[in-house]
């Protein structure tokens, strides 16, 4: 249960582009009002962050924000869950305790299976709870956000969703799109999560490399913005000095350098790694030495090895 200390405020969601724009402005409308509203994007594109600051930024954020991960729901649990619900009229001390005026966050939606989704529906059509020790139904004043990775759409058509259910918690729908579709809001992100992390780890990082930001432009981040804030915690980890240098990203980064390497052992890979690197920077060979992480006297070798040099 979080309350309105939670740090998770729509300011803390970055990006200047149209995509994440969008999704800000309808879920700033939508924050005062109690209107049902399902997050829909991909692992790792900030729905959590956006059930967060659409709770602060309405009027029940004094009261509980509650989340279910519907994808870990056990059977004792739904029993605990259910327990006091209209239709469900076992007497317990259990979890809808204290839930009146709170909200209630049901992350992944989409995992949870037809019977329970069946459950849930006559819940939210009743609004009605048992209360301990009186078996007459009352009253439960809630406000509902969901959020899914699925194309509910898509499970709907195959009877894995039932369509009154995506009814029901989709008044309003928000897209939050993947990091991969709002490229310019990369460096942006990457920036403050360096600034963030610079001071939870006691690191200075006065400058970032050029071809350390055009590897994180160029990756399609398929675990979105989580991903990108864990390259980052790991890159300052592992850098060494005041500077992030692409040997610091881990190496799916490298991946597109691959292609096209005349051989594939490993001395090869080096050479073509190397001899790029000495070609972005336009056969500075003290800059490539440094952005390699490796010793000046050590790149002459090399690039004698190679006849280059």
């Amino acid at each position: 249960i979080k309350n309105n200390e939670d740090r998770f405020f729509f300011e803390n969601i970055r990006g200047e582009s149209k995509e994440i724009k969008e999704a800000i402005e309808i879920a700033k409308r939508i924050a005062p009002t109690d209107v049902p509203v399902l997050l829909k994007g991909e692992t790792g594109t900030g729905k959590k962050l956006f059930a967060r600051a659409i709770y602060n930024a309405g009027s029940r954020k004094n009261f509980p924000f509650i989340t279910i991960n519907c994808s870990a729901i056990s059977g004792d649990f739904e029993k605990e869950f259910f327990s006091r619900i209209s239709n469900f009229p076992e007497i317990s001390k259990g979890f809808y305790n204290d839930i009146n005026l709170s909200t209630i966050f049901f992350d992944e939606i989409g995992e949870m299976n037809f019977t329970r989704q069946t459950k849930l529906l006559r819940a939210f059509e009743t609004n009605f709870i048992v209360n301990p020790g009186d078996y007459k139904p009352a009253g439960v004043n809630v406000r509902i956000i969901t959020a899914t990775n699925k194309n509910i759409e898509k499970e709907i058509e195959k009877n894995n969703f039932r369509k009154e259910l995506y009814y029901r918690i989709g008044v309003v729908k928000i897209e939050i799109p993947p990091l991969r579709k709002r490229r310019d809001d990369i460096e942006p992100l990457a920036e403050f999560f360096i600034r963030d992390f610079s001071k939870e780890l006691n690191r200075t990082i006065k400058t970032i490399d050029k071809d350390f930001l055009d590897r994180l432009r160029e990756y399609d981040f398929p675990g979105n913005v989580r991903e990108l804030k864990n390259v980052i915690e790991r890159a300052i980890i592992l850098s060494d000095g005041e500077s992030l240098k692409s040997s610091a990203l881990p190496g799916e980064f490298f991946v597109h350098d691959m292609q096209g390497i005349p051989g594939n052992n490993l001395s090869e890979i080096e050479k073509y790694h190397i001899l790029k690197i000495l070609r972005q920077n336009n056969n500075n060979k003290t800059r490539t030495a440094e952005t390699l992480g490796i010793g000046l006297t050590t790149l002459y070798r090399k690039l004698q090895e190679y006849g280059t040099e």
